[in-house]
Protein backbone atom coordinates (compact mmCIF):
# COMPACT_ATOMS: atom_id res chain seq x y z
CA UNK A 1 0.00 0.00 0.00
CA UNK A 2 1.57 3.78 -0.97
CA UNK A 3 2.23 6.29 1.90
CA UNK A 4 1.18 9.54 2.22
CA UNK A 5 3.69 10.75 0.24
CA UNK A 6 3.52 8.79 -2.46
CA UNK A 7 0.17 9.43 -2.56
CA UNK A 8 0.56 13.24 -2.50
CA UNK A 9 3.60 13.00 -5.11
CA UNK A 10 0.71 11.47 -7.58
CA UNK A 11 -1.78 14.12 -7.23
CA UNK A 12 0.86 17.05 -7.58
CA UNK A 13 2.00 15.36 -10.73
CA UNK A 14 -1.47 14.66 -11.45
CA UNK A 15 -2.47 18.09 -10.74
CA UNK A 16 0.82 19.48 -12.93
CA UNK A 17 -0.46 17.54 -15.91
CA UNK A 18 -3.77 18.80 -15.60
CA UNK A 19 -2.14 22.36 -15.54
CA UNK A 20 -0.02 21.99 -18.43
CA UNK A 21 -3.13 20.13 -20.79
CA UNK A 22 -5.32 23.20 -19.79
CA UNK A 23 -2.39 26.12 -20.19
CA UNK A 24 -1.79 24.11 -24.03
CA UNK A 25 -5.72 24.18 -24.57
CA UNK A 26 -5.78 27.79 -23.76
CA UNK A 27 -2.27 28.74 -25.89
CA UNK A 28 -3.89 27.16 -29.03
CA UNK A 29 -7.35 28.65 -28.75
CA UNK A 30 -5.15 32.21 -28.53
CA UNK A 31 -3.50 30.98 -31.37
CA UNK A 32 -6.50 30.26 -33.56
CA UNK A 33 -8.11 33.57 -32.39
CA UNK A 34 -4.82 34.85 -33.98
CA UNK A 35 -4.84 32.91 -37.28
CA UNK A 36 -8.19 33.68 -37.22
CA UNK A 37 -7.53 37.92 -37.96
CA UNK A 38 -5.09 36.64 -40.88
CA UNK A 39 -7.73 35.50 -43.46
CA UNK A 40 -4.93 35.27 -46.08
CA UNK A 41 -3.41 32.48 -44.61
CA UNK A 42 -3.59 29.08 -45.87
CA UNK A 43 -4.46 25.92 -43.89
CA UNK A 44 -1.10 24.62 -43.28
CA UNK A 45 0.30 28.69 -42.62
CA UNK A 46 -2.31 28.92 -40.44
CA UNK A 47 -1.97 25.54 -38.76
CA UNK A 48 1.99 25.97 -38.41
CA UNK A 49 0.80 29.81 -36.63
CA UNK A 50 -1.35 28.25 -34.15
CA UNK A 51 1.38 25.98 -33.36
CA UNK A 52 4.59 28.20 -33.09
CA UNK A 53 2.30 30.62 -30.97
CA UNK A 54 1.44 27.73 -28.57
CA UNK A 55 4.84 26.75 -28.65
CA UNK A 56 5.82 30.30 -27.31
CA UNK A 57 3.68 30.08 -25.51
CA UNK A 58 4.52 27.31 -23.51
CA UNK A 59 7.87 28.30 -23.26
CA UNK A 60 6.79 31.50 -21.72
CA UNK A 61 4.67 29.75 -19.09
CA UNK A 62 7.83 27.50 -18.25
CA UNK A 63 9.93 30.48 -17.89
CA UNK A 64 7.67 31.93 -16.01
CA UNK A 65 6.83 29.12 -13.75
CA UNK A 66 10.65 28.40 -12.88
CA UNK A 67 11.16 31.85 -12.22
CA UNK A 68 7.94 31.84 -9.72
CA UNK A 69 9.77 28.32 -8.14
CA UNK A 70 13.20 29.92 -8.00
CA UNK A 71 11.75 32.69 -6.17
CA UNK A 72 9.81 30.49 -3.91
CA UNK A 73 12.97 29.01 -2.67
CA UNK A 74 14.53 32.19 -1.75
CA UNK A 75 11.94 33.14 0.32
CA UNK A 76 11.42 29.97 1.64
CA UNK A 77 15.13 30.44 3.05
CA UNK A 78 14.64 34.04 3.61
CA UNK A 79 12.42 33.09 6.00
CA UNK A 80 13.61 29.89 7.65
CA UNK A 81 16.40 32.35 8.38
CA UNK A 82 14.57 34.67 9.66
CA UNK A 83 12.71 32.46 11.80
CA UNK A 84 15.81 31.12 13.46
CA UNK A 85 16.97 34.09 14.26
CA UNK A 86 13.71 35.50 15.81
CA UNK A 87 13.81 32.12 17.71
CA UNK A 88 17.24 32.24 19.08
CA UNK A 89 15.85 36.24 20.26
CA UNK A 90 13.45 34.89 21.94
CA UNK A 91 15.10 31.90 23.71
CA UNK A 92 17.24 34.14 24.84
CA UNK A 93 15.08 36.60 26.20
CA UNK A 94 13.28 34.09 27.96
CA UNK A 95 16.08 32.85 29.71
CA UNK A 96 17.19 35.99 31.11
CA UNK A 97 14.06 36.76 32.43
CA UNK A 98 14.05 33.31 33.87
CA UNK A 99 17.46 33.83 35.72
CA UNK A 100 16.49 37.31 37.02
CA UNK A 101 13.86 35.72 38.80
CA UNK A 102 15.98 33.19 40.09
CA UNK A 103 18.64 35.94 40.76
CA UNK A 104 15.94 38.00 42.77
CA UNK A 105 15.04 34.99 44.66
CA UNK A 106 17.95 34.00 45.60
CA UNK A 107 18.18 37.20 47.41
CA UNK A 108 16.18 37.47 50.68
CA UNK A 109 13.70 40.60 50.72
CA UNK A 110 15.16 42.28 53.40
CA UNK A 111 18.27 42.68 51.92
CA UNK A 112 17.83 44.12 48.77
CA UNK A 113 19.20 47.63 48.18
CA UNK A 114 18.20 50.34 45.46
CA UNK A 115 21.39 51.31 42.99
CA UNK A 116 20.98 54.20 40.63
CA UNK A 117 21.21 53.28 37.20
CA UNK A 118 21.61 56.40 35.82
CA UNK A 119 25.36 56.24 36.05
CA UNK A 120 27.97 59.59 34.98
CA UNK A 121 26.67 61.34 32.31
CA UNK A 122 24.26 58.42 30.60
CA UNK A 123 20.23 59.53 29.83
CA UNK A 124 19.13 56.43 31.28
CA UNK A 125 17.28 57.35 34.10
CA UNK A 126 15.59 55.11 37.14
CA UNK A 127 16.75 52.19 39.53
CA UNK A 128 17.49 49.31 39.70
CA UNK A 129 16.77 46.78 43.00
CA UNK A 130 20.14 44.78 43.95
CA UNK A 131 21.27 41.92 45.84
CA UNK A 132 23.46 43.74 48.72
CA UNK A 133 27.08 41.57 48.61
CA UNK A 134 27.49 41.61 52.49
CA UNK A 135 23.43 40.79 53.18
CA UNK A 136 23.61 37.44 50.78
CA UNK A 137 26.29 35.59 53.02
CA UNK A 138 25.64 32.36 54.33
CA UNK A 139 24.83 32.60 58.18
CA UNK A 140 27.59 31.53 60.27
CA UNK A 141 26.79 28.32 61.98
CA UNK A 142 27.16 27.31 65.32
CA UNK A 143 28.57 23.73 66.87
CA UNK A 144 26.17 22.59 69.38
CA UNK A 145 27.05 22.62 72.66
CA UNK A 146 27.13 19.56 74.66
Amino acid sequence: MPDDRDIASGINQLEGYLLVQSELRTARVEGEALADRMPWLTGERREELIRLYAEERMALTRRTLRAVTERCHELRAEYTTRYRQLRRRVVCAALAVVLGGLTLSACPAGHRGTVDSRGSGSARTGSVTVCAPEACVAPETTAPTS
